[in-house]
């Protein structure tokens, strides 16, 4: 959608320097003769361009991607060292895009955070919160998708899940299995 307002927001643009360069050879095209006509329709040009980049650049969906489908038991955690939770490597950088659920380790997941998920991206967020703590991944379809994020580092290392990730856990395995 924004590559179609970009590319018809520069079609104004250019119909209204057309329509003005065409005057000076003293040639007048009556659908952008007038001066005003041609200034509206290259700010209209103008507008339509900068949204396309502004909707460019808004978030998206938080998992538009295809996801691994059926259910695991919760795993044992395991984090980096120090840390606790995994952050990105060094020169990268994650994004809320990188998450189905971006906050569940720092705040009490609701219902209405859940409600539109799918069973395979509940799976996923649920999961989430243990690669966070770096865990190693047996089943194979969750091992790929977590080494494909930027910010998965799995490690040997145990450290216990926060308390505020031990219910959100929880919340999201009851919600996996009314929906299962």
């Amino acid at each position: 959608m924004n590559t179609i307002l970009i590319l018809i927001g520069v079609g104004c643009i250019i119909g209204a320097i057309i329509g003005g360069g065409v005057k000076l050879v003293q040639i007048e095209l009556s659908p952008v003769a007038s001066l005003w006509r041609q200034l509206l329709l290259g700010l209209f040009g103008i507008i339509l361009v900068v949204s396309g980049i502004v909707a460019g650049k808004a978030p998206g969906p938080a998992q538009s991607g295809p996801a691994p489908s059926g259910t695991q038991g919760n795993p044992s955690s395991a984090a980096a060292p120090g840390t606790g939770v995994n952050t990105p490597a060094a020169g990268q950088q994650a994004n809320a895009q990188d998450y189905i659920l971006p906050d569940s380790q720092d705040r009490r997941l609701t219902a209405d955070d859940l409600a539109n998920l799918s069973l395979a991206q509940l799976r996923i967020a649920r999961n989430e919160i243990y690669a966070r703590h770096g865990h190693r991944f047996k089943s194979a379809d969750l091992a790929d998708y977590f080494s494909k994020k930027s910010w998965y580092q799995p490690s040997a290392d145990e450290s216990p899940l926060s308390p505020i990730e031990q219910a959100n856990i929880e919340l999201i395995g009851q919600y996996e299995k009314s929906r299962g």
